[in-house]
């Protein structure tokens, strides 16, 4: 589905390339998934049956490309990263990971609400950007909140990587500020006209008098 509001020629090139970078790392979190199923553990098929849930529900739900390819990277990196073990080989890839997966997470969820009328719509009059601003940073640092809750337990006293406080608080430091920069792309989204729905890349046909595709 998308918007019949057209993009500008260069926000289509843009828009464009945001759809092949989405499809193609979907290409490599199923590849991992393949991967996984031949020579990882059970563990590693978990991660990437996970990420490639997540970042199929954008693309299938029509999303914003620039929100679909952003979630499609940070969760296939994220997963990679994951099974190779580079958390513990390369212990500040974690900080990465950290300012940019929340962010793209919470973009694509406030979209979801913001259908469901949940939220403020993008693209109503009267459409209180602030508090777009607002509802993004608040529902994307409850979910790296709730991630928290699941590595705690699951890495702290054990690891590796060793999860402890000040771990814990830059994640969510990291997180909390990537949910705001996702917030206030947002609201320029908004500030464009544009919803929450995919932007048309053609014009749309014009009629004749008659009705007529012209």
């Amino acid at each position: 589905m998308t918007t019949g509001r057209p993009a500008s020629p260069m926000m289509r090139k843009v828009l464009r390339v945001s759809d092949l970078v989405a499809d193609l790392v979907r290409v490599v979190a199923a590849a991992g998934l393949v991967w996984a199923a031949v020579a990882g553990t059970p563990a590693d098929i978990a991660v990437f049956v996970a990420v490639l849930v997540v970042v199929l529900v954008p693309r299938l739900t029509a999303l914003p490309r620039p929100v679909d390819a952003a979630v499609a990277l940070t969760w296939t990196v994220a997963g990679w990263s994951n099974v190779l073990g580079l958390y513990v080989a390369v212990p500040w890839i974690d900080i990465p990971v950290h300012a940019t997966t929340p962010g793209a997470t919470a973009a694509a969820v406030y979209l979801l609400l913001a259908r469901a009328g949940l939220v403020e719509r993008l693209d109503e009059d009267g459409t209180r950007r602030a508090a777009v601003v607002i509802a993004t940073t608040a529902v994307g640092t409850t979910l790296a909140v709730v991630w928290e809750f699941y590595e705690w337990p699951l890495y702290h006293g054990v690891g590796p990587p060793v999860v402890g406080y000040a771990d814990t608080v830059l994640d969510l430091l990291m997180g909390t500020l990537s949910c705001l920069v996702a917030g206030v792309c947002l609201a320029i989204w908004s500030a464009a006209g544009w919803g929450t729905e995919r932007l048309a890349l053609r014009d749309a046909p014009r009629c004749d008098g008659a009705g007529h595709r012209a």
